[in-house]
């Protein structure tokens, strides 16, 4: 059996992160290769002993100690399943028959962030000259052109990959750019699963009748006051996942269980991120996206004829919230975007 390594983040207790790793990689084996995930830890790196000792001190500090016990637990999951997944360092890799080389999906060419520059060779792809090297939807995040060419690295780079695809339309124009080959476009790998793959790692939750918050910024008080006024005119219970909003009746860590199950089940979705959005999609949900300037997330809405659901103002949620979602049509958009897109990674590794 062939061996594709993948190059993308799972070093992280970002839930996005590691789902669309689990699903790119559990995509590739379905297709008939063994994977290995090439290991980018390094200082930045989401899940850390030094990341679960900072959170600590700062709860300890904020006297928040029933959280003490669900931080502790949610770095345990997620050591757990780190460690169980396969995995190659660089000097394993370069001694080792690789016969393809998968960069991708996420952010892992967006030059913002400390965390990517910290492993840009890596990332980037020049730890692995002469290698066969194939992106499948990476993203600059809203890193701009200019921004990548005052770094010498990423045009040269772009030039020893076989095939490149990017999963949004701000990073096709600045990939291509940067490069004389076609910029393919498909979708984030946690279009390519099943909803019934995802399964596993849900658990029934004691609660009813709620929205779940998952945000990774802070709101300005209006903003909050208008979701309060929603949650107590519609009977809902607030349930913040990841970030902790003081604001909302309950908090849950964001373990993977957690986020995709206290999804699954919620009666509205707030959130801010790439898959807040997508996974408010997958799951058929009522849901509010804040417009926080993401790039990818007002063009995955646009592209769904969803823009109206990208809002600053919260003061109309009552009248979005009646308005119905065809998800039969979005179902139909899904399915074909995974038949392009498999497509493409079946073409990219068979060549």
């Amino acid at each position: 059996m062939k061996v594709v390594a993948l190059v993308t983040v799972y070093y992280t207790e970002n839930c996005g992160s590691v789902l669309q790793a689990y699903a790119l990689m559990k995509t590739i084996q379905k297709l008939g290769y063994q994977v290995v995930l090439i290991s980018t830890k390094n200082s930045y790196s989401g899940h850390s002993l030094k990341r679960l000792i900072k959170n600590l001190l700062q709860t300890i500090v904020r006297k928040d100690f029933s959280d003490i016990f669900p931080i502790i637990k949610k770095y345990q999951q997620y050591h757990l399943w780190i460690k169980s997944l396969p995995q190659m360092t660089i000097k394993q890799a370069k001694h080792s028959a690789i016969s393809a080389y998968v960069f991708g999906s996420d952010t892992i060419w967006d030059i913002r962030s400390k965390y990517f520059l910290a492993s840009y060779d890596v990332f980037w792809g020049t730890a692995f000259p002469l290698e066969y090297k194939v992106a499948y939807g990476a993203s600059v995040a809203n890193s701009s052109k200019k921004e990548i060419l005052s770094l010498g690295y990423p045009r040269k780079a772009l030039t020893d990959f076989q095939r490149i695809s990017v999963r949004d339309g701000h990073s096709e124009q600045v990939v291509q750019s940067l490069s004389q080959q076609r910029i393919e476009r498909v979708c984030d790998p946690t279009f390519l699963l099943d909803k019934k793959e995802y399964r596993p790692f849900l658990k029934k939750v004691k609660e009813k009748n709620y929205m779940l918050v998952y945000l990774f910024d802070d709101l300005e008080q209006e903003q909050v006051r208008q979701i309060l006024q929603f949650a107590k005119k519609n009977h809902l219970m607030l349930i913040s996942v990841g970030k902790k909003m003081s604001w909302c009746e309950r908090h849950k860590e964001s373990t993977l269980e957690n986020f995709l199950s206290y999804y699954y089940q919620a009666d509205y979705i707030i959130s801010n991120t790439f898959h807040g959005t997508i996974f408010s999609l997958l799951f058929h949900k009522q849901f509010f996206i804040l417009d926080f300037q993401k790039k990818k997330v007002e063009e995955l809405l646009i592209s769904l004829n969803l823009r109206q659901r990208l809002v600053s103002d919260l003061k109309n949620l009552d009248v979005l919230a009646k308005e119905k979602i065809d998800n039969q049509q979005l179902e139909t958009t899904f399915q074909k975007w995974k038949t392009e897109s498999l497509s493409y990674l079946k073409k990219s590794l068979q060549s």
